[in-house]
């Protein structure tokens, strides 16, 4: 991968958003996805390449990304992370 650019790190438990995100940041030049990872403890191991930005999902199924946000922020100061969530589907009965 190329490490020029902006570094990203995409965290998220579903993997068709983490392959949309993928193909879309894919063809923008300034814009570098350097891992994924879909728990915490993947997101920790790949916070060590040094991401500039970090797309973390809220809602990790088992895990909430508010639970270790602050320790993952910790670790390298200068990250920008931007959380996204899918709202919640209401169900029909």
């Amino acid at each position: 991968m190329d490490s020029s650019g902006i570094r990203i790190l995409l965290v998220d438990d579903h993997e068709i958003f983490l392959a949309g995100l993928r193909l879309l940041l894919k063809n923008e030049p300034d814009l570098n996805v350097i891992g994924e990872a879909r728990n915490k403890a993947e997101a920790f191991q790949a916070v060590r390449n040094l991401p500039d930005v970090i797309l973390l999902d809220l809602d990790l199924g088992a895990e909430m990304a508010t639970d270790f946000l602050p320790d993952l922020v910790m670790f390298w100061r200068r990250l920008l992370v931007r959380v996204t969530s899918r709202p919640a589907m209401k169900q029909k009965c």
